[in-house]
């Protein structure tokens, strides 16, 4: 049933099914046969159903072409000697139709000559069959025609997806025939590289002489390998000179054809302008192996160079080289006071100035923070190495000016060479670390040259390390107390708690056996803290034992301890823990340790004053005082060093002097300790000065909280506070 849309009439679905030839869903081939002679349309109808194919009728040419417009069949068979319209006609008309460009068109025909045959191909005929038609072969010839058709629409449309899906993937093809050694290479494969197409022929060397030369022998030995059978298919990436004289990189996928035998007859494949991919995957191994900040190689650059050199070592004996471990000195300080941009662009304008004064060859990397690794390779004599290093240090300690600061930059160097033998870059670059180190301890602004001994000598620090870590966990460590005396009365005052070392294999340490080692790998906080706790616990039980003695017990504090944010905490938690009264904790710290952290040291010492500690400077005259900063900081005592006290007993003539250092400490308000050698005759000078405490060997020797105990129990009994007189030793505390 026809339904009407504006006016115009529109046919149904329904309508189109009843129409003989509807086809939506048609399920056998469609043949027209167009003849004015009602025999032929008859017996071709005939012949053709049987065999499971439809066929419509046209009486003449005209109504051939209304009906092919109408049916679109899947083949024509078209009389040439029609009336008004004949075959030839038609079967151009169809060709000019847009669904008649493929459609087979099957000329019948009485004539047989050349002239009547070439004109129906010229007006587009796929075949002609000649009258009379034997209608028992017409089936299977029409059959065949139309698999015939069929196969071509499908290579067609399988022709085009591939010249879609290759536009889309934006490739270029080509395709090598071996055997006339002719490449066809299309527009698209020209027009990457920035040609025409006439401006590139079809000899295979257009292709071969573009690859950069670098390039050339990998691809070439990939193509021999694909053709040898050595791999499935070719796959290869190179760089390709476009028509700027710029290099593109490319990916080329091929397979190569072989016929029955097995031989290689032709090639054919894609070729793809990766550069972009190429790029990207530069920038990301460049990222990987260099410093985002100072764009230099990173730790694992530098590593993989320093292998390549031990190995060539180990091939070539008269190669030398060397590694330089530079660290810049208080480098901390300029990045805390002047920020972290500041302190970034310095690094900066550091790695710029090595680097200017570097050979070629060698190579700068920066590890991390402000350290810096040099890899110098080619060494003739290894005090080339020295002198580069010279002059990197002259180099860098020209002023330097970021945001208007003028800023002195030095560093410490350590240097490994190649002639220790190493076979493992790590190893090397530990050596020229830990020479570096040895730099800084020395001074700073300086290098050092890695030997043996200071393997040993760092190789027994790591093991004193370790063993003091399982000391704390172990509670090797031990507490003695030597006895502090009021000089006036011979009465005990307090204690000064001094560590040791209960060594499972060494037996008791004394503090100058480890206590170097425990600063530099900073276990000098956790081991301070532990003796803080200890001495003031044992203080509180010596007070609960012998009530109405006032003693104090002394600790000493580390400049590391003293510059702990927590410190303040970590003592006011140990005093409310073991209950002892701030007013008997006295803290000893060294002039040092004050006047190179000023503003923590002066903060620190009068918060804990403010809360009853008391603050003593030790070793008091030791150096050279800077009197007038210590005059500044907050304290209650102050202990003379023993290699003052010392000159007392000489009669030397800086006795004045000693005297005058004494009245300097009574005018500033606060008490003094002497520290006594082994004169006991020192004790009865001391009487004489403004001094009111003081401790040593001559006096008492230090023992242990046991041995103590049992000397305070003793002297209990008569009341009595005086020092247990012991013989000398002479040992150092």
């Amino acid at each position: 049933m026809a339904m009407s849309v504006n006016n115009r009439a529109v046919a149904t679905d329904d309508d189109l099914k009843e129409t003989p030839f509807y086809t939506a869903r048609r399920a056998q081939p469609l043949v027209l046969v167009a003849d004015d002679d009602p025999s032929v349309r008859e017996l071709t109808k005939c012949a053709l159903e049987p065999s499971g194919l439809s066929v419509a009728e046209a009486v003449n040419g005209a109504e051939a072409m209304a009906l092919f417009k109408e049916l679109n069949p899947d083949l024509v068979l078209c009389d040439v000697m029609m009336p008004r319209v004949d075959g030839y006609a038609v079967c151009s008309a169809l060709r000019e139709m847009p669904n008649g460009k493929d459609v087979p068109l099957v000329m019948l025909t009485g004539l047989e000559d050349m002239d009547s045959i070439e004109k129906a191909y010229s007006a587009g005929a796929t075949e002609f069959i000649v009258k009379p038609v034997n209608w028992m072969l017409l089936p299977r010839r029409i059959r065949y025609i139309l698999r015939a058709s069929r196969a071509f629409k499908d290579l067609k449309s399988s022709e085009e997806r591939y010249a879609l899906a290759a536009k889309g993937a934006n490739d270029g093809l080509w395709d090598w025939d071996l055997e006339t050694n002719k490449i066809h290479l299309s527009p698209r494969w020209k027009a990457m590289l920035g040609y025409a197409e006439e401006e590139i022929k079809d000899d295979p060397e257009e292709w071969l002489v573009r690859i950069h030369p670098a390039d050339l022998d990998r691809v070439n030995a990939q193509i021999a390998a694909h053709l040898e059978g050595e791999t499935p298919n070719l796959e290869t990436e190179y760089r390709m000179l476009d028509k700027d004289g710029k290099y593109q990189w490319m990916a080329s996928r091929a397979l190569a054809l072989r016929d029955p035998s097995g031989r290689v007859y032709r090639m054919t494949g894609s070729q793809t302008n990766v550069s972009s991919r190429k790029q990207i995957e530069m920038q990301l191994r460049f990222n990987a192996l260099h410093d985002a900040l100072t764009g230099l190689p990173n730790r694992s650059l530098f590593l993989d160079r320093l292998t390549h050199c031990i190995e060539r070592a180990v091939r070539q004996k008269d190669f030398q080289f060397a590694v330089v471990f530079l660290d810049l000195d208080r480098f901390k300080v300029i990045n805390d006071s002047l920020g972290h941009l500041l302190g970034d662009r310095l690094l900066v304008e550091v790695g710029n100035r090595i680097k200017s004064v570097l050979r070629t060859g060698d190579t700068l990397a920066r590890l991390g923070g402000d350290e810096f690794t040099i890899l110098f390779e080619e060494v003739a004599e290894f005090a080339d190495v020295t002198r580069s290093i010279e002059r990197i240090q002259e180099e860098l300690s020209k002023p330097l000016n970021l945001d208007e600061h003028e800023l002195v930059v030095t560093s410490s160097m350590g240097i490994a060479v190649s002639s220790t033998g190493y076979l493992k870059p790590e190893d090397m670059l530990r050596d020229a670390d830990l020479a570096m180190y040895q730099a800084k301890s020395a001074g700073r602004a300086r290098y050092e040259m890695f030997d043996t001994d200071m393997y040993i000598k760092v190789r027994n620090v790591l093991q004193t390390d370790s063993e003091l870590r399982a000391a704390l966990e172990r509670q090797e460590f031990r507490l003695y107390y030597q006895p502090i005396l009021a000089v006036q009365t011979g009465k005990t005052a307090g204690f000064e708690a001094l560590l040791r070392w209960q060594h499972p294999q060494q037996g008791l340490l004394r503090p100058d056996k480890f206590l170097q080692v425990a600063q530099d790998t900073r276990l000098i906080v956790p081991i301070g803290n532990w003796v803080l706790s200890e001495a003031c616990r044992q203080m509180s039980n010596w007070h609960n034992q012998f009530p109405g003695f006032d003693w104090f017990v002394s600790v000493n504090i580390s400049t590391q301890e003293l510059i702990q944010p927590n410190l303040l905490g970590t003592i006011g938690n140990i005093l409310e823990e073991t209950g002892l009264d701030p007013k008997y904790l006295r803290l000893e710290v060294t002039e040092t340790s004050l006047i190179a952290n000023r503003e923590q040291a002066l903060r620190v010492t009068k918060s804990l004053q403010s809360r009853g500690v008391q603050i003593c400077i030790c070793d008091f005259g030791a150096e050279s005082s800077l009197f007038g900063s210590i005059r500044k900081f907050p304290f209650n005592m102050v202990k003379i060093a023993r290699s003052l006290i010392n000159d007392l007993d000489a009669g030397s003539h800086q006795i004045g002097i000693i005297k005058a250092l004494f009245e300097l400490t009574h005018s500033l308000g606060v008490e003094t300790v002497a520290e006594i050698g082994e004169s006991a005759s020192t004790l009865d000078r001391l009487k004489e000065l403004p001094c009111e405490f003081a401790q040593g060997y001559s006096i008492s020797t230090p023992s242990d909280a046991e041995e103590t105990s049992r000397k305070l129990h003793s002297q209990h009994g008569h009341r009595e506070e005086s020092a247990v007189q012991q013989s000398p030793i002479a040992e150092s505390a």
